[in-house]
């Protein structure tokens, strides 16, 4: 009897999961686009001012803002 009841409780689960799991197509709000997320200057001597540009992109539907950048 278990059993027979168990079944269609998982079949409940999967179908609600599933949506739930699924990425949105139509999704707003920002989206960040960056092709290159981390940049490697090799060796650099001591007391050389070193300089690299990140490309950010926002490909979302509402601005970006960028609230805080670590470096490494």
């Amino acid at each position: 009897m278990k059993r027979f009841l168990m079944l269609p409780v998982m079949f409940f689960l999967v179908l609600v999961a599933l949506p739930l799991s699924a990425p949105a197509g139509n999704a707003t709000g920002p989206k960040m686009v960056m092709p290159e997320r981390s940049y490697d200057f090799k060796d650099v001597g001591e007391g050389v001012v070193i300089e690299h540009t990140f490309q950010v992109t926002n490909r979302g539907t509402e601005v970006l803002q960028i609230k805080n950048v670590n470096p490494g």
